[in-house]
């Protein structure tokens, strides 16, 4: 339907179990950037009215990078990074749970948040038993860090784990890092160092580190070229990831797509 306000580019959606289509839109109809998520079934009908307010009265001064996952109740998880209007500079995360007919069933939402620590673009994911790893940015040198929480919003492990000790670009994570669940563990490809060299990172469902790389991460390919774009998909059936990025020469003006299957113990399984 039109409305009187405006939406940005970084709206969202996931098709759920049931072949659901999930929307998420970012708008100024309660006056600051907020978010509101929609259920659209198969044939076309809204199913959650006029739309879940997953701000529940409450809003931000501004928000971003909204990610969402279905767990295994039927629930949905969104996480999102926000700040409040007197510190800018300082990001949080917030997480709501909306259960399958559209009513938020957290509050205000679960936040995770450190005094002058941002902690930035997160990521959440199906892990099975009503459960999800959630990766985030934390700190100015972006690590990359992963927790496991249950249905409550609490935390599984003990600790977070650090799949990445930094990763250091001036570009927005979401518009790069790769994150794919994998036997409710989660994966995570990105680029890193000087130069770019493809690495990925996994963090199995305990939070112990699969690869002997741990939080340096397992570099991907054999090239002395640029990488850019790492993309992953795990494999079930045969135990093993396939990576796929780009490569460019150092003027950037030839490229390649290069690929390679690797093992759940962190082996390269394809020469160069």
């Amino acid at each position: 339907q039109l409305t009187n306000s405006w939406t940005k580019v970084m709206d969202c959606m996931s098709i759920d179990k049931d072949d659901n289509a999930i929307v998420v839109v970012q708008d100024k109809r309660h006056g600051p950037e907020t978010y509101t998520a929609y259920k659209i079934t198969p044939d076309g009908t809204s199913v959650w009215a006029e739309g879940v307010d997953l701000h529940s009265g409450v809003y931000p001064g501004g928000c971003a990078a909204l990610n969402m996952a279905q767990i295994a109740d039927g629930s949905y998880i969104f996480a999102w990074q926000e700040y409040t209007n007197d510190n800018p500079n300082t990001g949080m995360l917030r997480m709501q749970r909306v259960s399958a007919d559209g009513e938020t069933l957290w509050g205000e939402g679960k936040v995770l948040q450190e005094e002058n620590v941002p902690i930035t673009y997160p990521y959440v994911l199906d892990a099975g038993n009503n459960e999800f790893p959630l990766v985030y940015a934390y700190g100015a040198s972006q690590e990359i860090q992963v927790r496991k929480m249950d249905f409550d919003g609490n935390d599984v492990w003990a600790q977070p784990t650090t799949a990445f000790d930094a990763v250091s670009s001036s570009i927005p994570l979401w518009t790069f890092l790769a994150v794919v669940p994998a036997d409710g563990g989660v994966l995570i490809g990105t680029y890193e160092g000087d130069p770019n060299f493809p690495y990925i990172s996994y963090v199995k469902a305990d939070g112990t580190h699969a690869f002997t790389e741990g939080s340096a991460g397992l570099r991907l390919g054999y090239s002395e070229w640029l990488a850019w774009g790492v993309k992953l998909a795990f494999d079930q059936e045969n135990q093993a990831v396939y990576a796929v990025w780009r490569e460019t020469d150092f003027n950037q003006q030839y490229s390649q797509i290069v690929t390679q299957k690797v093992s759940l113990q962190g082996e390269l399984l394809w020469d160069p």
